[in-house]
């Protein structure tokens, strides 16, 4: 696969050893920071009810999780390398993927959905603990969903997987392996092997759009409104 008109042309210009030190920091650094702003979240908003406390300290914590590591991003390459943000697909893309975002979201959702099939089968007692997570951690607050789903975690997501981590993987591979190690990376790091296969899916299709666009944000918008349509899903079911 060559890349099109605009797409991503050039390697890298960070080295393997700086993919890893974001992943493992940003993931580390972030983490703590996520425990550590829920518990001073969970410590000022005893006025309110159980599950709100919990879908706030969620929120907070999260949002928080997604700042530090975009934060350890742009410090490791920008600040390291000097580099432009557009290096990471912070550029504008063409119009044409703005406006396919919603058939390429509805594809990447028949996609995951047929191997959701195929995970469920190979593994018909695994439980999707991703959905228990959610809806003990938000309950039925979508809207306080919405700022981490829907903006900070394509954004970020993106950002790291997308234009950090495939983008180097692509100078030192074919761009198919490139993009099917990058969307199973991606899909390891949600942690939930019932889903390992639906994300890798929605992972190789998000590089595919990257590749071929040249910007991280037509992928970015196809991810917030796959993860729109997961969190209305799973906040309105009576259970997983």
């Amino acid at each position: 696969m060559s890349a099109a008109p605009g797409g991503v042309q050039r390697r890298a210009p960070w080295q393997w050893t700086e993919v890893l030190l974001i992943l493992v920091v940003a993931f580390l650094f972030g983490g703590a920071a996520n425990a550590g702003v829920a518990q001073l979240v969970h410590q000022a908003d005893a006025s309110l009810s159980k599950q709100d406390r919990a879908s706030v300290e969620a929120m907070a914590g999260q949002l928080v999780f997604y700042g530090v590591a975009i934060s350890v991003t742009l410090l490791v390459l920008a600040g390291r390398r000097n580099l432009d943000v557009r290096e990471l697909g912070w550029r504008r893309p063409p119009l044409r993927w703005v406006l396919g975002a919603v058939p390429l979201t509805l594809f990447g959702l028949a996609l995951a959905g047929a191997l959701g099939g195929v995970a469920q089968a190979l593994l018909p007692h695994a439980q999707n603990s991703q959905c228990v997570t959610v809806q003990q951690q938000y309950g039925h607050s979508i809207l306080l969903a919405l700022p981490v789903v829907c903006l900070a975690a394509p954004i970020v997501e993106e950002t790291v997987f997308r234009g950090v981590l495939y983008r180097w993987l692509r100078g030192a591979m074919p761009v198919g392996g490139a993009m099917v190690l990058s969307g199973a990376i991606f899909a390891l790091a949600h942690a939930v092997t019932l889903l390992f296969l639906p994300l890798l899916g929605l992972g190789v299709l998000l590089a595919w759009i990257y590749e071929r666009s040249g910007s991280i944000w037509p992928g970015a918008l196809v991810h917030a409104l796959f993860n729109l349509a997961g969190i209305i899903d799973i906040l309105t079911a009576s259970k997983c």
